[in-house]
């Protein structure tokens, strides 16, 4: 049994008979005129259907161009293909996280690096490691710079006055009873009475400090009309 080669297929009518056709490189030509050709692959499945219970092997190719399995991890509840992350020239990264690690306590050195709570000085545009004591705690500086603002020489008498008036930018207050009356004080917009709240004696000074600062306005009340305030505020 032979078969031809015919650069265009041969035009038959009733009665001819012809050998099997075959392409340039001898393979037989075959068109099915009718019916259909059914296929299978177990491993193959439709969108939304169940998952098929073979499984078609999976490839990639080497840098030799051949083609190589893919590698995977037995865990626990799944099967996990191992990868690997590359940088931008295809060279593995097999280091991550932020460098050197330290354990409580542990030596750093001059200059540590790695891991560690920064801040920003902002002065010089650095980031900087924030520093404890050998006791742990963490080093604050709590010095505030401030500017005084001209003394002042506050009379005060029997009725509620204000003698100083509410500032944002205040840093820190002294108020010095100067008089031999008594003279009590009053925050925000509270009007002072005599003998309740601060109560300054002949001589008596209030300086603000962190339990009691405030920047609302002080008003005052004095036992005589004779009193007098020394008040020196810094901002």
């Amino acid at each position: 049994m032979g078969g031809t080669f015919n650069s265009a297929a041969p035009i038959l009518i009733d009665g001819d008979t012809s050998p099997f056709q075959l392409d340039s490189s001898g393979n037989l030509l075959v068109n099915v005129a009718a019916g259909t050709i059914t296929a299978t692959n177990p491993s193959v499945g439709l969108t939304g259907t169940a998952a098929p219970t073979s499984a078609t092997e999976i490839g990639v190719v080497d840098s030799t161009g051949k083609l190589q399995h893919v590698t995977g991890l037995d865990l626990i509840n799944a099967f996990a293909v191992t990868v690997a992350i590359v940088d931008g020239n295809g060279n593995q990264i097999t280091s991550f996280g932020g460098g050197t690690q330290y354990a409580d306590d542990a030596a750093s050195g001059v200059a540590p690096t790695g891991t560690l709570s920064m801040g920003w000085d902002s002065a010089n545009s650095k980031i900087r490691a924030l520093k404890v004591d050998a006791s742990q705690n963490l080093l604050v500086d709590a010095t505030i710079s401030s500017t005084a603002q001209a003394p002042l020489l506050v009379p005060v008498s029997t009725s509620s006055v204000s003698v100083l008036a509410s500032n944002s930018s205040r840093k820190g207050c002294t108020i010095t009873n100067l008089s031999f009356s008594t003279i009590s004080l009053a925050f925000g917009g509270t009007a002072a009475v005599l003998f309740t709240g601060l109560t300054l004696g002949p001589g008596g000074t209030f300086w603000m400090d962190s339990q009691d600062f405030t920047t609302a306005g002080i008003n005052a009340i004095a036992s005589d009309t004779e009193g007098n305030l020394a008040i020196q505020e810094f901002d």
